[in-house]
């Protein structure tokens, strides 16, 4: 969900011309999506995620994700002529855990009231395993994890162990690392056929009637929506080439919403697991050359709204928070939100809004310092 990311640090210059550039900075409309990418998620879970396509939002977010720690390692490669593991790994620590860690203390604190946390849920939360610690509890127990949508932070986290080392090791060999994320890309949806036609490894779950699929939070099954972020900044970092005019920008934006659409019309259950985040990889890439380019200032000064800059630097904590008022709402009533009717529904998403602001401005603004910490390690 990460939806988390490193940092809006890369320089765009003035709004009307944004464009990605390996410099410090703040990048106009990145927490725009970022703002539409949580309130997808947010009202999927709120029980209308049979018309708002939360998966989706998660999907732009691991984009958004690779899109910008690339940017960083790239610049700082550029600066440093190699990339120090060490203070990428100490930064990703510092950024996540102190909100995460707060989380985790809080429910613990009201386990006594609902829905008790177990030494099980802290350890696949801290470990960012909750993925397939996930699958394994629908596929062989009961037992209900505390956190399920933490599935996507250890996503990212599973990828980011390797990728570092390898713009470390490929250096300024820029077609060999186009080339390896379009691998990663292509052999992310390959071995999605292969179990979609033959069935998930270890016994685990593959049906679009499962609550997760393994195509859709196995990390090795979904790390190319985060490499399609990658080669995004890869492109952009290394050739100076940009759409010019608003024809040719919201030409790009039309074709990448139309890419979009297909992929959520389509409801074929193999297309669904398979090809979908494909497509809406290649649609985050297309969008992200129509945002960045000569003419696209309209849609850049929407996505910098103020309201939705705001949601957009919280949304991190957001995504942390937003699953505690449907968990109080099951926990005290016995019924899943899915299954509530509608009125629920709608007074949910004004609670749970309310409260998951509430308490992600209190978890930023508690951790803001530990954050801070992050300044150490830059080169």
């Amino acid at each position: 969900m990460t939806v988390a990311v490193a940092g809006n640090n890369a320089s765009f210059g003035n709004v009307a011309s944004a464009r990605p550039a390996a410099s410090a900075g703040y990048i106009p409309g990145l927490d725009g999506i970022r703002a539409i990418c949580i309130t997808l998620v947010m009202v999927a879970h709120y029980g209308f995620g049979n018309i708002v396509p939360g998966g989706l939002g998660v999907t732009a977010f691991f984009f958004l994700s690779g899109f910008l720690i690339t940017g960083l390692l790239l610049k700082e490669r550029d600066k440093r002529g190699t990339v120090s593991l060490k203070n990428f790994y100490a930064r990703r620590f510092v950024r996540l855990s102190p909100e995460l860690l707060f989380l985790i203390v809080f429910s613990l604190l009201l386990g006594w009231w609902y829905f008790p946390v177990r030494v099980s849920d802290v350890v696949v939360a801290s470990t960012y395993t909750t993925n397939y610690y996930t699958m394994y509890a629908e596929a062989f127990t009961d037992a209900r994890v505390r956190w399920p949508h933490l599935w996507s932070l250890a996503v990212e986290e599973h990828f980011y162990i390797t990728f570092p080392l390898l713009i470390a090791l490929i250096g300024g060999r820029t077609r060999l690392l186009i080339g390896t994320l379009v691998a990663i890309c292509v052999g992310c949806l390959l071995w999605r056929l292969h179990i979609v036609h033959y069935g998930a490894p270890f016994g685990f779950h593959q049906s679009g009637s499962t609550l997760h699929p393994y195509t859709y939070c196995a990390s090795d099954a979904r790390m190319d929506s985060i490499a399609y972020g990658c080669l995004t900044a890869v492109l952009f970092h290394r050739f100076a080439y940009r759409l010019q005019g608003t024809l040719a920008c919201w030409s790009a934006i039309v074709v990448a919403g139309l890419l979009v659409v297909i992929s959520l019309a389509l409801r074929d259950a193999d297309f669904r697991e398979t090809y979908r985040y494909s497509v809406q990889g290649v649609a985050m890439v297309v969008l992200f050359y129509g945002l960045f380019g000569d003419g696209s200032g309209l849609a850049i000064r929407f996505l910098e709204v103020p309201v939705m800059r705001k949601m957009g630097v919280l949304s991190y904590g957001a995504y942390l928070w937003h699953l505690e008022p449907v968990n109080a709402y099951y926990w005290w009533s016995g019924v899943k939100m899915m299954s509530a009717d509608t009125m629920t529904k709608l007074i949910m998403i004004v609670v749970g809004f309310a409260f998951t602001y509430a308490m992600a401005q209190l978890s930023f603004t508690m951790t803001t310092p530990l954050r801070n910490l992050r300044s150490r390690f830059h080169s």
